[in-house]
């Protein structure tokens, strides 16, 4: 029984990935990394996720679906969805949005207001960046230069420090890396480097759509 389900659960995500579909976008809703999109194709709607991306309200988008969950849950948006489809290979008719199938939005194609963090160097990424590169970057080592905005320490075993860069917005401007000791302040610049992980639930209400863990800083 389980090897049926299993190939079953194979071949449909085979037949998703190989067929296009056409739909026109009635309602977007960004959280953490990704976008929520209630589309519209020829007279049926249902919702897919899909890479956070700078995608409005009456465009017509062209992708495939990967695989399909029944009562999805999205705790950062507090929301149960029945059907949701997560999609890949997102392409805009309008043909000014990014063309490679394979990858999130840069951050110079994201929404014109996304601002360039003042402390990035050579190595690093940007708040924003990793937010919305959030899902191949999980599991990857990063570097992120910015200020320490608040130090919580000895909470399950790790200090937890909060670091902005003056990129991203509401939801996207605050990441949060861990370590078992951050010698660190409000106020210091540093450049911390770590692992990325994506929809990190520790319990206790400590739940992380992005987290950086396994931490270590440079304090400037």
């Amino acid at each position: 029984m389980k090897q049926s389900m299993l190939l079953l659960f194979i071949y449909t995500t085979m037949l998703f990935a190989k067929t296009p579909h056409t739909a026109k976008v009635t309602e977007v809703l960004h959280s953490g990394p990704y976008s929520y999109l209630h589309v519209l194709e020829n007279n049926a709607t249902y919702w897919i996720a899909v890479n956070r991306l700078p995608v409005q309200k009456g465009q017509t988008i062209t992708f495939t679906k990967e695989m399909q969950m029944d009562g999805f849950e999205s705790k950062t948006l507090k929301r149960r969805f029945k059907h949701l489809y997560f999609a890949d290979g997102v392409r805009f008719a309008d043909r000014q949005a990014p063309r490679n199938p394979h990858t999130v939005v840069p951050l110079s194609k994201k929404l014109m207001h996304a601002k360039i963090s003042p402390y990035k160097k050579e190595g690093t990424l940007s708040v924003e960046e990793v937010f919305i590169n959030a899902k191949k970057l999980n599991g990857k080592k990063i570097k992120v230069r910015g200020k320490v905005i608040k130090v919580a320490h000895e909470i399950m075993k790790r200090d937890w420090v909060h670091i902005e860069d003056g990129t991203g917005e509401a939801g996207t401007d605050d990441l949060v890396f861990t370590a078992p000791k951050a010698d660190l302040k409000k106020g210091d610049i540093v450049t911390a480097e770590g692992t990325v992980a994506v929809e990190k639930d520790f319990g206790y209400g400590y739940f992380y759509p992005v987290i950086v863990e396994k931490s270590s800083f440079r304090k400037e």
